[in-house]
């Protein structure tokens, strides 16, 4: 299975001036990705915007349709997962940039195919290889319109069992060395009687921490070791002043965006400084 997070390319292209949020804003979500996951399905490798997991496929069972209908509803899971993390990122911070401020349009897509695949290590790191694992990561391209949706191919639809309410539609993808894969497309939709959970204080106070301290030491830890210059003395200092800045005003700003969450969530009007 592959977890990409669509609008990521564009969402780092259109903020580059604010590539250190934009970066933490994609960690976070990634992190929320990979928490979500439970055994059997384990984190293969992390791809930039996409996280690989590989989980083997189970043997014939009497239990084979519940299981089936239990990987259904754990992949649906990761939609409902990434949206409150959407929400509770977006609730939580006080900063006006660009990355923070359009997160909200970042969405979600599932690739699941099932096959042969090898594990094999290469320098200390265990890889998975073989033409099913190439596919699958070519298949992250695909004829799809949307920008949210789960892609399960013919092969592996025998173990994931999906809500029969749910929208799905059929396609035919084509790549070069592979015969044409069958696969059903379902658009997730999200229950709009769950009211989306409201960010503690104790949440936003750590996400203005990360986001605004990993601007520090983000730059500092990439750049130790030899073979690699310091950080430029006035852009270090320009980073530690606007952390300073940032954590003296979260104190005084966080009551304030609590607020506002609390009225988001009953449904009333959010005044913006």
């Amino acid at each position: 299975m592959l977890a990409d997070i669509s609008g990521y390319t564009r969402f780092l292209t259109a903020n580059a001036k604010s590539l250190a949020h934009s970066q933490t804003v994609i960690t976070e979500l990634i992190q929320a990705i990979v928490r979500h996951a439970e055994l059997p399905l384990e984190l293969a490798k992390l791809e930039g915007d996409a996280v690989f997991f590989v989980a083997r496929q189970p043997g014939c069972d009497p239990d084979a349709a519940i299981a089936a209908t239990g990987w259904g509803l754990r992949l649906l899971g990761f939609f409902e997962t990434f949206r409150r993390s959407l929400h509770a990122l977006a609730s939580a911070t006080t900063c006006t940039c660009g990355a923070c401020t359009h997160l909200g349009g970042l969405r979600l897509k599932l690739i699941v195919h099932a096959g042969v695949a090898l594990n094999h290590e290469v320098a200390g790191l265990h890889e998975w290889a073989g033409p099913d694992v190439i596919l699958a990561h070519r298949l992250l391209k695909n004829s799809v319109a949307s920008r949210e949706y789960l892609l399960l191919t013919a092969a592996a639809a025998p173990f994931v069992a999906l809500p029969p309410e749910l929208p799905v539609r059929g396609t035919v993808e084509r790549y070069a060395d592979f015969d044409p894969v069958c696969a059903a497309v379902f658009h997730p939709v999200a229950d709009d009687r769950t009211a989306p959970d409201v960010p503690t204080a104790v949440f936003m106070l750590g996400w203005q921490w990360r986001l605004w301290m990993g601007t520090v030491a983000g730059p500092a830890r990439r750049h130790r070791g030899p073979g690699h210059p310091p950080p430029r003395l006035g852009s270090l200092l320009a980073r530690i002043a606007l952390a300073a800045v940032s954590v003296v005003l979260a104190p005084i700003l966080l009551p304030v965006n609590f607020f506002n969450a609390l009225r988001r969530r009953a449904g009333l009007p959010v005044r913006s400084g």
